[in-house]
């Protein structure tokens, strides 16, 4: 059987990971028994509102993001579709034929593959503009576009991704394929509304419709791919502009997945491992020491919980701020090197070294700046500022003074017992290059989408 202990389902379109206890219907199968497999997800698939016993969201409409349909310049068919407030309506009439996979090692290829009797429907409002082969199209109102009857083809793979004992299954290397029996376009208001134009335009793209969607099958399967693939790997669903509740709850999801998130970007969140950290304080502060780390990794960062938000709305430019508390600590662990004085105490070394931040709270703010790429708007970060606030900061460091044990250990107490006042001088240092670790991450993550597509309409 799918062991219960595990409490997940394999379900190909909807497969999540799922922590909850099985339905009585359909029964679980055994691993590799595809034709169970089938129905199963054949069962789950006909459930227009979805099932919150193994957390299935609304399958039929999917109410998607902003979708957007890009053909470059070099393409017979040179067009820019974006649709919003759509609505994909007929994937509860799918019927999965064929599944792949779903053994005991989850890490191997999985693939489903479905039918969909009559028409997959993607109806709300577009704007248009561009070019086919040399006809000009532009056009702004409500649009159908309908696959009919077509044979989607879901692939992907697995990760393991243990948490309190448990195996749940990571999706990666997502990717959908469309093949329809014939596509029907439907644009309103072509060309300001003129009927002539509208209408031969319509009769042009549906009589050459196999020829334009295999230009345009690329975007178009990316584009679905990314609605599938949220309701796959069952993600938190994306917030609206401004939300700071949400936001918060979100970030704290992701913040609390060690190994990142390739789905949008995040690099691994705990441990931490930056390139060379130096915290440098110059000769007119009575901490007058440089420390180089080399070859660190900051543990902990995981156990963040986000406490407030700030930000985030339609307008990327605005300030951002987001305050998170670390219960417990927050180490860096690695080699260091050190010299300087701290009051009139000379200080050497080299060797190990652990610098931990005790009950900490990170407070984060940035404004973006607008960078655009092929048409889509992404959020650059600016003036990023990191402030760092602990309860107690434990400073050890190994091998000072050349190995003599008794000025080491009586260094390093001296160095806990003012750790305040020794930190205050130190912060500006500290918060700069932890501040360039974050900035990093944060950054990366932006990258992945263009601003709007982390946000609801």
């Amino acid at each position: 059987m799918l062991a219960l202990s595990l409490k997940y389902l394999l379900i190909g379109l909807v497969c999540a990971s799922i922590k909850a206890e099985f339905p009585n219907d359909p029964k679980p199968c055994n691993f590799g028994d595809t034709e169970c497999i089938k129905k199963a997800i054949n069962h789950f698939l006909h459930k227009k509102e979805g099932d919150n016993s193994i957390n299935l969201s609304q399958v039929d409409p999917l109410t998607p993001n902003k979708i957007r349909i890009s053909q470059g310049t070099d393409s017979p068919v040179n067009i820019d579709i974006v649709c919003t407030n759509n609505k994909i309506i007929g994937l509860s009439n799918a019927v999965v034929t064929k599944v792949t996979g779903f053994g005991e090692d989850l890490t191997n290829k999985h693939s489903i593959i479905y039918k969909v009797h009559g028409g997959v429907s993607l109806v709300g409002d577009y704007i248009i503009s561009g070019k086919i082969l040399i006809l000009p199209i532009q056009g702004e109102g409500k649009n159908n576009l309908t696959l009919v009857d077509p044979t989607f083809r879901v692939e992907f793979s697995g990760t393991a991704d243990e948490k309190n004992g448990d195996i749940y299954m990571k999706v990666t290397n997502f990717r959908l394929l469309i093949e329809p029996k014939s596509m029907i376009y439907k644009f309103d208001n072509l060309f300001n509304g003129d009927k002539a134009l509208g209408d031969n335009m319509n009769k042009f793209l549906n009589e050459n419709w196999k020829e334009i969607f295999n230009e345009v099958r690329d975007a178009m399967e990316k584009e679905f791919g990314l609605i599938i693939e949220k309701i796959v790997t069952n993600d938190p669903k994306p917030c609206n502009y401004g939300d700071t509740e949400c936001i918060k709850k979100i970030t704290s999801y992701y913040l609390s997945k060690k190994e990142g998130d390739n789905s949008i970007n995040l690099s691994q969140v705990d441990p931490l491992i930056p390139n060379k950290i130096h915290i440098n304080q110059g000769t007119d502060s009575p901490v007058n020491i440089d420390i180089v780390l080399t070859n660190n990794k900051i543990y902990g960062t995981s156990n963040a919980v986000v406490t407030k938000v700030t930000g985030f709305g339609k307008d990327l430019t605005k300030k951002h701020s987001i305050t998170i508390q670390v219960p417990g600590a927050v180490s860096l662990l690695g080699d260091y090197v050190l010299s300087g004085k701290v009051l009139i105490l000379p200080i050497q070394g080299e060797g190990k070294s652990n610098l931990t931040l005790v009950n900490t709270v990170f407070s984060i703010d940035f404004v973006g700046m607008a960078d655009e790429k092929d048409g889509e708007v992404y959020m650059k970060l600016k003036n990023f500022h990191l402030h760092v606030d602990p309860q107690s900061f434990i400073f050890h460091f190994d091998n000072l003074f050349n190995g003599d044990k008794a000025l080491g250990d009586n260094m390093n107490k001296f160095l806990n017992e003012n750790w305040k006042e020794i930190f205050n001088e130190l912060r500006a240092s500290i918060e700069k290059e932890f501040g360039a670790v974050v900035d990093k991450v944060i950054s990366q993550v932006y990258t992945k989408y263009p601003y709007a597509k982390y946000f609801n309409e």
